[in-house]
């Protein structure tokens, strides 16, 4: 369990240093760096087939309004299901 979290905060720290440097980023990143807190999901996959499933998981840093630091990780897991006329399989991947 440590060792995949470990791996799941190396891929969003790549994912987030790769963000960082997108020149089409530059005004979220502007954004971002006043902002309160950050969910990165290195890993996204959905699928459909009338029914539509999406899940991920991600590491949420919260920046501490007193002294502007960030906080330890915390890791969570998200999933939607939608149902309506759609087909597909997609798999996002950053390394």
């Amino acid at each position: 369990m440590y060792m995949k979290r470990e791996m799941l905060v190396n891929q969003a720290t790549v994912t987030w240093q790769n963000f960082m440097q997108d020149l089409i980023c530059l005004v979220s990143a502007v954004t971002l760096k006043g902002g309160q807190g950050s969910i990165n999901l290195p890993e996204i996959d959905e699928g459909a087939f009338v029914l539509g499933i999406e899940g991920g998981n991600g590491v949420l840093l919260v920046r501490d309004g007193k002294t502007g630091s960030w906080s330890e990780p915390a890791f969570y897991e998200i999933s939607s299901a939608s149902f309506r006329l759609q087909a597909g399989v997609k798999c996002l991947r950053r390394s």
